[in-house]
């Protein structure tokens, strides 16, 4: 089984360019650090190789799709649910959607500022209140 993989948002760093880390290793002194928000990596990368970790923004099919999907991290796998009503309320898993669509990261709730209200529902806003 492989490490597991974080990256984090720093939401204290004063440059916009530092707020998002990512640490050589799986970067242990940053999970107790109270500020450091984690986001695991899911294992998938899409049709551009890149990295697709919790709390990423997607889109299935092609970049021009108007249907935007959050990544989620629970009961041990990851899903992704539409956050914009492009779509039905239907949450799927991220590696079925792999298998089917072509996917596309365009950013993540923490720094994207149309969506930066879903970022108190996720795992790693809880971690940060301490839940």
């Amino acid at each position: 089984m492989r490490e597991p993989m974080f990256r984090y948002w720093m939401p204290d760093e004063p440059l916009p360019g530092d707020k998002m880390f990512y640490p050589e290793g799986w970067g242990e002194p940053y999970l107790a650090s109270r500020n450091a928000v984690p986001m695991l990596f899911s294992q998938v990368y899409d049709d551009k190789s890149t990295r697709i970790y919790e709390d990423d923004l997607l889109v299935f099919g092609h970049k021009a799709s108007k249907a935007v999907w959050k990544v989620f991290f629970s009961q041990g796998a990851f899903w992704c649910q539409p956050i914009n009503g492009g779509e039905d309320d239907t949450t799927i898993s991220l590696f079925q959607a792999r298998q089917t669509w072509h996917l596309y990261v365009i950013g993540n709730v923490w720094e994207t500022p149309k969506y930066h209200d879903l970022a108190g529902d996720t795992r790693s806003e809880r971690h940060l209140r301490g839940e």
